[in-house]
């Protein structure tokens, strides 16, 4: 998922952690965050590019800003 800039992304994968990363430098990740469950979907907020939704495979939605 692209980021609200257009050199972030957003990545989930099921070791339960939520990364952006900087395309210029994709190497180290941004920004990391624990969700307690595999992100298998990342949505951004629809009116605000601030926060971000995470959907872990337990179905728990974890809000991030």
């Amino acid at each position: 998922c692209l980021g609200s800039n257009e050199n972030q992304v957003f990545l989930g994968s099921y070791d339960e952690v939520f990364r952006i990363f900087d395309l210029r430098k994709p190497k180290v990740p941004i920004l990391e965050v624990e969700t307690g469950g595999g992100v298998w979907r990342i949505k951004k907020h629809p009116t605000s590019a601030d926060y971000v939704v995470t959907y872990p495979k337990d179905a728990r939605i974890t809000g991030l800003r």
